[in-house]
């Protein structure tokens, strides 16, 4: 765990540490380790793998800390004040995909910390968040990572909005647009790339606010969102040779972020919020 340190010196917004209290775990060098130090680490642990910790996890995490504690308490301690920090600055960023790309950086930086190290150097910390959400594409030059429960929450996310658009998405056009997104991930433009980055917290925005929504409300936000957007194209034939229809890959990147867009000011026009902590999305196994 004491080996995140610089790592997590990287926060964009410093916030003052609160005072641990409750269950010592160890004592060193005139310091004391307690549960309630540990629970930011474990809080943030569960916001970047979008994923819960099992009882296993949260274990592996103490014991670890307890022993990097033992080792050098006081690296340990300020290692805790530095997650604590970025895990501040994630809850006040409340623009969905700010906070999406907060989080991208956070685990692009654990990944690049470790993809060189053999698996018994990796610490279990970030050992238990990449097996939770894999890293399945990497752009050197932007310095975005793709998760695997990122793209599909992504391509789901854009399904629904195709699906109020009139427009059908049938799961084989998800999984050829997720082949084709990561074979060629580092062609797709940065924008797009942290759209995709983002995507469970898209999605987990939009679940949480449909889950809250009467039926009226629902059917408001899609009839706003497809006037916004316009409807499915026209069935009338036409002479001549027909464009056939883009890619969700070709959409993604023309149309994404527009329709995340327009979506967040249909479920705002309704009540909604885009503040993905004041929403709390499940979190789904």
């Amino acid at each position: 765990m004491k080996n995140l340190l610089v790592l997590f010196s990287l926060a964009l917004i410093c916030l003052t540490p609160a005072t641990a209290q409750g269950l010592v775990l160890a004592r060193a060098g005139g310091y004391e380790l307690t549960r309630n130090d540990l629970e930011p680490a474990l809080e943030l642990l569960k916001f970047l793998a979008q994923a819960p910790l099992s009882q296993t996890d949260i274990q592996a995490v103490i014991n670890e800390s307890i022993a990097d504690f033992r080792t050098g308490p006081q690296e340990l301690k300020t290692a805790l004040n530095d997650l604590q920090k970025v895990y501040g600055a994630a809850q006040t960023t409340t623009d969905p995909l700010q906070l999406g790309d907060f989080r991208q950086k956070v685990i692009g930086e654990l990944y690049l910390s470790v993809k060189d190290l053999p698996p018994h150097e990796i610490p279990d910390y970030v050992k238990i968040l990449l097996t939770k959400a894999p890293v399945v594409a990497y752009d050197n030059n932007t310095k975005v990572v793709l998760t695997r429960p990122d793209l599909n929450a992504c391509l789901r996310y854009m399904q629904q909005m195709n699906e109020f658009k009139g427009t059908a998405l049938s799961q084989q056009d998800l999984n050829t647009a997720a082949q084709e997104v990561i074979a060629g991930f580092t062609q797709i433009d940065p924008e797009t790339q942290k759209l995709l980055a983002s995507g469970t917290v898209l999605l987990g925005v939009y679940k949480a606010n449909f889950s809250q929504f009467s039926e009226e409300q629902k059917g408001a936000t899609k009839s706003h969102f497809r006037d916004t957007v316009g409807g499915p194209p026209s069935n009338v034939r036409v002479r001549g040779p027909v464009e056939p229809e883009p890619t969700l890959t070709a959409t993604l990147s023309t149309d994404g972020l527009d329709f995340h867009q327009a979506l967040m000011k249909s479920i705002q026009s309704q009540g909604g919020s885009e503040n993905y902590w004041s929403l709390s999305p499940e979190i789904e196994e």
